[in-house]
């Protein structure tokens, strides 16, 4: 009884004092990385309305899940630089076309739509969810993509880690 006892409480302290790593990278890492690939799969994928024309920017908020507080975020005509997304992320994404900036560079256009405040250039919203880890190799993401008071569209993506890195098997 003893030596069960004993076992489970290193059972449960190793649970409690361990962070999960995949490989040597960090869950931070590794969820940048999914955010990462999603941003990337939806800026080249997302076919934006005809009438609202090309966006030159995606405006981006992440949240632990894209639920009330990330679409709300990214349904509020002032953001602030609390919701922006962490620098190392935005950073990751430098490359992405349109050009992928923080929250707070976004607001209501005369019309609703969404612009850039500085050039008043029309943009998106992409609220993302944190990763929901299935295993190590295979994550699920939840995403909101804003183009004005009326026109929204909400994802659920399935990643995988191939040889080069994240990649989307699904996202609908």
């Amino acid at each position: 009884m003893r030596r069960l006892l004993v076992l489970a409480v290193l059972a449960l302290s190793a649970c409690a004092t361990t962070t999960e790593v995949w490989g040597g990278r960090t869950p931070e890492s590794e969820t940048q990385a999914v955010q990462g690939a999603t941003v990337r799969w939806l800026a080249a994928n997302y076919k934006p309305s005809g009438f609202l024309g090309d966006p030159q920017a995606i405006c981006l908020v992440v949240g632990d899940a894209v639920g009330r507080g990330v679409v709300a975020a990214a349904a509020q005509s002032a953001r602030t630089k609390e919701q922006d997304p962490p620098a190392s992320l935005l950073a990751r994404l430098r490359n992405v076309r349109p050009s992928v900036r923080p929250i707070s560079d976004c607001v209501y256009g005369d019309d609703l739509s969404e612009v850039l405040a500085d050039t008043g250039q029309r943009a998106i919203v992409l609220g993302l969810s944190r990763p929901t880890w299935v295993t190590p190799n295979l994550a699920r993401v939840s995403a909101t993509l804003r183009e004005n008071q009326a026109t929204w569209y909400h994802y659920g993506c399935s990643l995988v880690r191939g040889p080069e890195g994240w990649e989307i098997r699904r996202c609908t």
